[in-house]
């Protein structure tokens, strides 16, 4: 069959019950900003707490809510706020300033008084910020989407010469949606990493080469979530992606584990297949507490009812997930947090339409024995193999037969192949 890529893949029931966590729902504002696109966390106050930032794309302008009693501040009235804010200390006084998308500018908001400054008249859709060059000061890269008349062919970093100086550099990219940052390759730098790509930092910005990755050999959608996180603890960068445009379209939801070199192909292991590409969100962290990493993913509410908030708990073989819906409402690039300070993780989102921002409060607690960090094991594993590496274009078709000569029958899907573990 020649050259062949093994990992475990657990088939998915339509119900599931998980005793380790619970998440309780708080409504933090039913009547927020009008389309909250942008969403983030961060202390904004300096009180030691994390706050909720939000941003309405239609009316209601760019408010935080203080934790914990959700007290709506003001930072901007006006303005059609997009879909990404990142607080930072951006001028370096000691408390956190925001930089933030409308839907027509890049800009930075500064705290306190909040005086609002153009970094650059352009549309994006996703930013984040670090000091990619180590020069001490930070800077910003940015990336629009590919869907709906925009383009996602470019990542633009923009240097930081001063707090009022920014110097434009773009890298050209494949199109599509989703922008992540990590030190992939651990040599001390901060990478790109984009949908199925990773871009390789040279330790300088302007006209540097920033030479591109391909680790996701066949992910060949171009709208996608895209979160790095080391999931099976080795110590190399992992990415976990999802698909999130356009509704009506289907796909998968898998992590890609690094190979010792990265610029090597990655791994490949489905988390959940055929699910709707409306999954706007995607994230990682232990939140059960046992001790491996877990996934946290959203469908978005123009998706096929319900629109499902979802947790895949790890099995403890990063290879197999037990999935458990968190809520049916949906929601949008959300984010992770500890809002209670009790040492597990929360959720806080809001859906791109509408005005009710939400928060998940997760009642799992430290586990009390050693007992209690381990799951039991997976009652159904089917071996997952795939066929042909040297091919590109899309794969149909379905097939069954007794592949391996025992006795059960067997699927062939694509380029794919699954064996059955004896489920009949």
């Amino acid at each position: 069959m020649g050259q062949l890529t093994v990992c475990l893949l657990m088939l998915l029931n339509a119900t599931w019950a998980t005793a380790q966590t619970s998440f309780r729902h708080v409504v933090v504002d039913a009547a927020g900003p009008a389309n909250p696109w942008g969403k983030s966390v961060g202390d904004l106050n300096g009180d030691g707490k994390l706050d909720l930032l939000v941003g309405g794309s239609q009316s209601g302008g760019l408010v935080y809510y203080q934790n914990p009693d959700w007290q709506r501040k003001q930072i901007a009235a006006e303005g059609r706020w997009s879909t990404d804010h990142e607080p930072f200390d951006l001028d370096g006084d000691g408390d956190l300033d925001v930089v933030a998308l409308t839907t027509s500018e890049l800009c930075w908001l500064e705290n306190p008084g909040w005086r609002k400054t153009t970094i650059a008249r352009i549309v994006l859709h996703d930013i984040e910020v670090a000091d990619f060059d180590k020069d001490g000061d930070l800077d910003i890269v940015g990336r629009d989407q590919g869907e709906f008349g925009h383009s996602g062919e470019r990542l633009h970093f923009y240097q930081q010469e001063s707090i009022d100086q920014w110097t434009h550099y773009e890298v050209p990219c494949p199109d599509g949606e989703g922008l992540a940052i990590a030190d992939v390759d651990g040599d001390g730098d901060i990478d790109i990493l984009i949908n199925a790509a990773w871009f390789e930092n040279p330790g300088s910005i302007l006209g540097a080469n920033w030479l591109r990755h391909r680790f996701a050999e066949r992910w060949l959608h171009a709208a996608t979530f895209v979160a790095s996180v080391d999931i099976n603890r080795d110590g190399r960068v992992d990415v976990v992606l999802s698909p999130s445009e356009l509704a009506g379209q289907r796909y998968r939801i898998s992590w890609f584990e690094a190979p010792r070199d990265p610029r090597d192909l990655w791994t490949e292991h489905p988390i959940e297949l055929n699910v709707e590409a409306v999954h706007h969100f995607v994230a990682a962290a232990d939140f059960d507490l046992d001790g491996d990493t877990d996934i946290v993913s959203a469908e978005m509410h123009q998706g096929e009812d319900p629109d499902e908030i979802k947790l895949y708990l790890n099995a403890g073989d990063h290879l197999t997930w037990e999935r458990t819906v968190i809520a049916d409402s949906g929601s949008h690039s959300m984010r992770l947090l500890d809002v209670d300070n009790d040492g597990d993780v929360d959720l806080f989102g809001a859906n791109h339409q509408g005005t009710q921002v939400d928060l998940w409060v997760n009642q799992r607690k430290q586990p009390s024995s050693a007992l209690e960090t381990r799951h039991q094991p997976p009652q159904v594993l089917w071996t997952y193999l795939v066929i042909d590496h040297s091919r590109t274009e899309r794969c149909f078709g379905i097939a069954s037969g007794d592949i391996d000569g025992d006795g059960d029958k067997d699927l062939a899907v694509g380029d794919a192949l699954y064996l059955n573990p004896g489920m009949r």
